[in-house]
């Protein structure tokens, strides 16, 4: 019997918000910017016909996580929501030639976003570290591009389960995304291949003095102190009649 996870998430999100502390209620999402890695296409072809090998940088994207540092027990998994993520790749160009038969692919936008939020299953790999996965089915990534000067939109599901880490310790996510890709060639059909995205990217924690402390680690959240020396408390007086 399938479950709903996400209907299960929603619930235990629930439970919990009403028996936490006010602190804890408030806790915000874990927002990944500035990510970086690659995109690596390996699309082996006939004899006769140039093999696509090649590596593409990321150049950007988000992800948000919810329900951010408080992550949700259920049974002997944390469970975490995926609400948002973009990836944006650099521009580059594909040629192949088959036999004489030359083409060009030139990439000069590539975009890929998930559609709808994601509930990713973690279990525990060290203090507040987790290992992460997304049932593939349950994946569906828009991806958008602009190839030989067209636009070029399709929905795709990748190949196997999508796996990566949450590491809460270290601030860290990353992530592991495979998707099929086939190259029709003439006379010959079709051949299948791999596009393999590996992306991480910092945890940009809430910091809401603006310090360059994170408010988990801050000593005091609402007064900018950098270097952590300490804050005093503010005194309240009974104003005068």
């Amino acid at each position: 019997m399938k479950m709903n996870w996400t209907l299960l998430l929603i619930a235990a999100l629930a439970g919990a918000a009403s028996g936490v502390a006010p602190a804890e209620a408030a806790d915000q999402p874990l927002v990944v910017t500035g990510l970086s890695g690659s995109l690596h296409i390996d699309q082996p072809l006939p004899l006769g016909c140039d093999d696509v090998d090649r590596t593409v940088p990321v150049i950007g994207g988000r992800l948000d996580i919810l329900p951010g540092s408080s992550a949700i027990q259920v049974g002997s998994f944390r469970i975490f929501l995926l609400t948002r993520g973009t990836i944006a790749f650099a521009p580059f160009r594909i040629h192949r030639d088959c036999d004489g038969h030359e083409k060009t692919l030139d990439y000069t936008e590539l975009e890929v976003e998930v559609s709808r939020a994601l509930t990713m299953f973690g279990t525990a790999a060290g203090p507040n570290r987790f290992t992460v996965a997304i049932p593939k089915d349950a994946v569906l990534l828009y991806e958008t591009a602009i190839v030989n000067g067209e636009p070029e939109k399709v929905y795709k599901h990748p190949k196997e389960d999508v796996t990566g880490t949450i590491d809460l310790q270290q601030g860290t996510v990353t992530m592991i995304v495979k998707v099929a890709s086939k190259v029709h060639v003439d006379v010959l059909g079709d051949y299948d291949g791999t596009l393999t995205a590996s992306i991480e990217g910092p945890i940009a924690f809430p910091d809401t003095d603006r310090d360059g402390v994170a408010d988990r680690s801050d000593n005091c959240r609402l007064v900018p102190n950098p270097d952590q020396s300490p804050v005093s408390s503010p005194q309240l007086r009974r104003p005068r009649r």
